[in-house]
């Protein structure tokens, strides 16, 4: 074990015990990475807290990669955390895609509430598949296979943000999609 100001964290060989493969000692941003994504830390709050005490979490160069890699792992209280502390709504990760990419791709429909309510934006696309939350949305309902996603709701949340989205395949959210006109209702005798 090793400490840096507040921070203790495990050296594996020489890399960063954060996670990010670095040679060096791990920046802050990337030890609160670390915990919030292994889970390492379960007490509430605590983010807040480090963040309180150690402030240059925020302004470290690879600090807006937390909100997205956060929101991939559905840590919402660290993702409310960051965003208090002024981090930007649509920062980005490796790829490019947002905390709302990563939420409407999980059917975290508690985040999706949580970054439409902090203003986050329906139309970025991200780097690798060139595509926008709502088609995020669309491609995790069909293939994301972790479980557990509430889509109906965010389906409901995204159509309230004025999102733009197509027929899925699935009967729960399409019927959803005709309550607001987004697709045609069926017709008689038509299956849905």
């Amino acid at each position: 074990m090793a400490s840096r100001g507040r921070f203790v964290y495990v050296q594996e060989g020489r890399r960063c015990g954060g996670g990010c493969g670095s040679r060096e000692e791990p920046t802050p941003a990337c030890v609160a990475r670390s915990l919030c994504v292994d889970g390492r830390r379960r007490r509430s709050g605590w983010l807040g807290r480090l963040l309180a005490e150690s402030p240059e979490i925020a302004k470290s160069p690879d600090s807006e990669r937390l909100i997205p890699d956060l929101a991939s792992s559905h840590r919402i209280a660290a993702v409310r955390a960051l965003l208090a502390v002024g981090l930007p709504v649509d920062a980005r990760d490796g790829g490019g895609a947002t905390a709302l990419h990563w939420a409407c791709w999980k059917g975290y429909a508690d985040l999706v509430k949580l970054l439409l309510d902090h203003g986050a934006s329906l139309t970025i696309e991200d780097n690798q598949f060139h595509a926008p939350p709502p088609g995020w949305f669309d491609r995790g309902l069909r293939f994301c296979g972790e479980g557990g996603g509430d889509y109906p709701r965010v389906a409901r949340l995204l159509l309230a943000a004025c999102a733009a989205l197509t027929a899925t395949g699935n009967a729960d959210v399409d019927a959803i999609l005709r309550q607001y006109g987004s697709i045609e209702a069926l017709g008689p005798g038509e299956a849905g």
